[in-house]
């Protein structure tokens, strides 16, 4: 069975992080790819505009914002869960 856990990009990547998937239109300012240690770049499945505009990067919003972007997601989940066969997937915001 495999996991998902919402991380946000800026995280640090740890040894059980097996596959780590950017989930952003547009690649995160000060981050380079070696840092990231991207795996995939999925800008189609990104958060909206609108819930973009709505979190503004403010961290007290992190909770809800997770909860309102996996209303989202999961209309897409099959695709990663069908083309991943490892575990643990990091879906990073």
């Amino acid at each position: 069975m495999m996991r998902l856990k919402l991380k946000r990009v800026y995280e640090s990547p740890v040894d059980i992080d097996e596959i780590r998937i950017l989930v952003d239109r547009l690649w995160p300012r000060g981050l380079s790819k070696s840092e990231a240690k991207i795996d995939f770049w999925a800008k189609d499945v990104a958060p909206s505009n609108e819930l973009r505009r709505w979190y503004q990067l403010r961290q007290e919003k992190w909770p809800e914002f997770q909860r309102k972007y996996l209303r989202y997601f999961f209309k897409i989940i099959t695709y990663i869960i069908r083309d991943n066969k490892k575990g643990l997937t990091n879906i990073n915001l």
